[in-house]
């Protein structure tokens, strides 16, 4: 779902990781500006519509409140709402996943209360390492994280060599529990799963000839 966006997501995260600009705020603008393109880049190859960037989403949420967005688009039956955090911040990255999920959640909740059956999820676009326990925070509520310490499975499988069909077909299943709904689906467990992607993630650096620091 979504495999050439997410890949481009995370490109763009390498690279914007690589570059160091003079002026900070100003590169965090780029770095969300050149995100909303990616959206737009991708809206019919992948049959997306994207949102305006910066959109403050009008809808019903639990608090009352409305939150702006860096980017966001409609996929199927799913919002899909984008943070970008370029500049470093003296929260760790578990909070600041925390913090954005929250949003997520605010407007999630008020769905289900009116018994809507669209869906919420979140991208969270990292250019420093949010750690373990921001990934498994993110899995919990919807929320993809990206960084560059972490390479999404879309990324893996589409660098993945034809050779490797049986590790292939393990990334692919990991993909599978990667979208779960763990809040009402309790056949895996986040944890479980940012597991499965620590041990895969070791096979895939064999292949690759590499390893992650």
């Amino acid at each position: 779902m979504l495999e050439g966006l997410i890949c481009a997501l995370y490109e763009l995260v390498v690279k914007s990781s690589q570059s160091e600009g003079k002026d900070r705020i100003s590169a965090g603008h780029e770095f969300e500006e050149e995100t909303a393109r990616l959206v737009y880049l991708h809206e019919k190859i992948e049959g997306l519509k994207a949102n305006p960037p910066r959109l403050t989403l009008q809808m019903p949420t639990i608090s009352g409140l409305a939150y702006q967005f860096d980017a966001s688009f409609s996929y199927r039956d799913t919002i899909f709402l984008i943070e970008c955090k370029k500049r470093k911040s003296l929260l760790t990255g578990i909070e600041l996943v925390h913090y954005f999920a929250s949003k997520i959640l605010d407007y999630a909740l008020a769905a289900n209360r009116s018994g809507s059956l669209l869906k919420m999820r979140g991208i969270f676009m990292s250019t420093q390492d949010t750690g373990d326990s921001g990934h498994v925070y993110g899995l919990s509520f919807g929320v993809r994280v990206i960084d560059p310490s972490h390479p999404p499975v879309e990324f893996i499988l589409s660098r993945l060599p034809d050779s490797e069909a049986v590790l292939r077909r393990s990334f692919q299943e990991l993909q599978r529990k990667v979208d779960t709904d763990f809040v009402n689906d309790l056949r895996n467990s986040p944890s479980s799963v940012y597991k499965d992607y620590q041990f895969l993630m070791g096979r895939w650096d064999k292949v690759a000839g590499h390893s992650r620091k």
